[in-house]
């Protein structure tokens, strides 16, 4: 069986819906499973689609993949976690001792 971090990072991501980045604000619509799309919120403008799975990569951009790929990065890392994942994670490392 794989380690626990090969677990993690193959898991599936969430990501927060408006996101702030930089002076502009954009909006992550769950296209699909795993398939997301950012637009800008000044102008209603369609920025690209990334996908979450198995790992976080731009299918299609109008700006720059790597700008894009910052979106996502602060998208998912905004996003706030809610009991039935902290309750997951806590069954998962019972029993090693770890504080939270």
């Amino acid at each position: 069986m794989s380690s626990q971090a090969e677990v993690d990072r193959l898991a599936p991501q969430r990501f927060k819906t408006m996101v702030r980045f930089g002076s502009e604000s954009y909006r992550v619509t769950r296209l699909r499973l795993n398939e997301y799309e950012v637009a800008r919120i000044v102008d209603d403008r369609r920025l690209g689609i990334f996908c979450s799975f198995p790992e976080v990569q731009v299918v299609s951009a109008a700006i720059h993949p790597a700008f894009l790929l910052k979106i996502a990065c602060a998208a998912a890392k905004g996003r706030r976690v809610g009991w039935f994942e902290r309750w997951l994670l806590a069954w998962r490392y019972r029993g090693e001792g770890l504080e939270p």
